[in-house]
Formats: C-alpha cells, structure tokens, sequence
C-alpha cells in the first residue's frame, strides 16, 4: 500500500508543479505577460499595477493576491513519503488551495475584459499581446482543472484503498477472537477479556459501516463477501460465548458470584446492542438479498 501511496503523492506534485509554473514567476507566466505589457510592475518587492484604469488595477492586485496564495500554501505541500499521513497532509492541502481560490476563474475572465477594454493598437501586439495573455489563462484553468481531476481520483482510490483494508481487518479480528473462544476459557475470568475484545470490535466495526452509509456509494469488489464473513464470525462468536457461560465450571462460578454474573449479563446486553446498530447500517448501505438473514445477528 505505501507504493500506492506514494504514486498518488506524486500525481498530486506533478500537477501542483505544472500549476505554480503557470501562476509564478517562470517566463511563460501570466505575471511576466502582464510585466511586458507594462501592466504590472515586477521590480518592486510586492508586484504593483501601473495600468491607468483603477478597475483593471483592482483585478491586477486581486490576481497577483491569488498568485501569491497559490505559492504560499502549495510550496509547503508534503514531499513523497509513501504513509497514510503524507497522503492525508497533500489532500488537505490541495483542499485547502481550492478553497482559498474559489475567486481566481473569475478574476482571470474579469482580467482579461479588462486589458480587451484598454483597445491596445493590433498592428503593434509587443505593447500588449492579448493572445499569449489569453492563452496563459487558459493554461492555469487547463492545469486547476488537472489538478481537481486528480484529487477526484485520488480520494476515489484513497477511500476504497483504507476501506477495503479495515474490512479485511476486521475480518482477521472477528477470526482471531473466534478462534481463541474455541480454546476454550474454562473460567470466567478468562472469557471476559475475550467478551471485552469482541465488543471493542463491533464498536470499530460500527464506525467503519457508519463511514460506508456515509458516503452513500454502492459495495464494490469483495465488500460483500466480507461483510458477510464477519456476520458469520459473529454469530459463531455468540454461539461459543453463550456455550461456553452454560458450562459446568463458568455456571458455578455465577451461582457463586453475582457480581460475575452482572457482567455477564451487561456484556451479553451490550454485544446484541452492537450487533443492532451494525445490522442497521448494513440494512441501509447493502441493497441485495445477500444480507437478509437478520437471525444470525
């Protein structure tokens, strides 16, 4: 998984870069266009408009304050790391970029009306050449656009991938705890930690389905055959545990012990609690007949 991981960063560098060449300083900018056409000034710290018109300065300044925020939040993006948290970290900071820069389509359509407005002399493009400013912006809404395709993709492929792994997971879990009941515990003391590790994982089991429902997609894949693994896994697991408190020595021990017994009780309780809630998630996310045996649960 860190291989894909990694290819994901990537693709999210690679069109971050082509992203910074448009709107930054390299010589095919649009900063550098509107610098050779006398309409900004690039010699001073902070880039200045010097166009006569106050209106077409206002969106000059809009779009050099864009430009800047461009670089600002996307020089700090993650370098190829291939985990989870560099994934996470280039998401959110991609996010972050279409979100600060919800104005900038508008600005270069508002920015090129206003240099067509200027009516520069046609016979003598050098003072103003409208058509490598026209392209230039078209350039940098080709390479937003690439840039959110990309992010479409990888959160696609980064919400199946983790998904698909917490099923399996949880899948290994319910096999791993079904396994150590078949032992079995003779006394109660021993069973209880197991109880308490089965609930513990229909609890993560919940918030995984509660994602699922979330996102309100169809299962793909084997989705299906591992929820319906894990409804089997339980039920096997209610069968052993209720077996195993109908033995002759845990039996004993809660005529002997009532407060064994009240525990007992609460955490039968609290697994049939779970297992409703689950059920009721699944009932929601799964719309075929696979899933329609309630009376494992």
């Amino acid at each position: 998984m860190a291989d894909s991981f990694d290819s994901l960063i990537q693709e999210l560098q690679t069109k971050i870069d082509k992203l910074n060449k448009s709107e930054g300083n390299s010589s095919g900018s649009l900063l550098q266009l509107l610098s050779h056409a006398k309409l900004i000034d690039l010699t001073q710290s902070t880039p200045k408009p010097t166009s006569n018109s106050l209106e077409l300065n206002e969106i000059i300044y809009a779009f050099v304050a864009q430009s800047d925020y461009t670089n600002n939040v996307l020089s700090i993006f993650p370098s190829s790391s291939a985990t989870l948290e560099g994934l996470n970290s280039a998401i959110n900071l991609v996010q972050l970029y279409f979100q600060g820069s919800k104005p900038l389509p508008q600005i270069l359509s508002n920015l090129i009306d206003g240099i067509e407005s200027l009516n520069p002399d046609p016979t003598n493009p050098k003072i103003i050449d409208i058509n490598s400013i026209r392209k230039s912006v078209n350039n940098i809404i080709t390479d937003r656009n690439n840039l959110q395709n990309s992010l479409n993709k990888v959160l696609r492929e980064f919400s199946s991938g983790v998904d698909e792994q917490n099923l399996q997971q949880l899948v290994q879990k319910s096999i791993n705890i079904l396994d150590a009941l078949k032992k079995p515990p003779v006394t109660f003391d021993k069973l209880s930690p197991l109880i308490k590790e089965f609930i513990d994982h229909l609890k993560e089991a919940q918030k995984i389905f509660r994602t699922f429902s979330q996102k309100v997609e169809d299962l793909t894949g084997n989705e299906p055959d591992e929820i319906q693994q894990l409804i089997r896994n339980w039920g096997d697991a209610i069968k052993q545990i209720e077996a195993l408190e109908q033995g002759n020595k845990i039996k004993t021990e809660f005529n002997n012990d009532a407060k064994n017994s009240r525990v007992a009780i609460a955490q039968s309780i609290k697994i049939h609690e779970l297992l409703e809630q689950n059920y009721d998630f699944l009932t929601t996310l799964v719309r075929s007949g696979d899933l329609e045996s309630a009376g494992i649960l």
